[in-house]
């Protein structure tokens, strides 16, 4: 089965590093980011997640993969 889309919650050091490194491996999928606007405004700048979405249960919403890096 391919993986269409993950979603990372927390988009900060640690899973704004996972969503760089999918990117530079050629991960052809979606990447959805929730966190805080400022720092999902960040990591969509630095080219880590495609898509911010503010609640994650809105964020999970078709993802094969969640990913979970908050306190």
């Amino acid at each position: 089965m391919a993986i269409h889309q993950i979603t990372i919650i927390g988009t900060g050091l640690i899973g704004g590093s996972l969503g760089l490194a999918l990117k530079k491996h050629k991960f052809a999928g979606k990447i959805i980011g929730c966190d805080s606007a400022g720092v999902m405004d960040r990591a969509r700048n630095r080219g880590a997640i495609d898509e911010a979405i503010a609640l994650p249960s809105d964020a999970v919403r078709g993802s094969e993969v969640v990913s979970w890096h908050r306190r």
